[in-house]
């Protein structure tokens, strides 16, 4: 997510809801969900990293980081790096 974007997403969430316009609500929305995938994504990448330590098993992942294991796996899934040598 953009930095201006989510800078605007701060202020729109700093001010109290019912002095907002429908129009800044709908934009609070949809900025909100842009950041809900980018958080997706950061989050898979950072288990990602973790995992591929091979310090932890993915039961210790969901313990040490409060993400269920089986979430922490399919958000990590796309960006764990596979040896593809024969």
């Amino acid at each position: 997510m953009d930095p201006e974007e989510l800078a605007e997403l701060a202020r729109l969430l700093a001010r109290p809801l019912d002095e907002l316009s429908d129009e800044d609500l709908i934009r609070a929305v949809r900025l909100a969900d842009a950041d809900r995938d980018a958080a997706k994504e950061r989050v898979g990448r950072l288990v990602a990293a973790l995992y591929q330590r091979e310090r932890l098993s993915w039961p210790q992942l969901g313990e040490q980081t409060g993400i269920p294991f089986g979430t922490a796996h399919g958000l990590a899934r796309p960006y764990i790096q596979r040896d593809e040598s024969p």
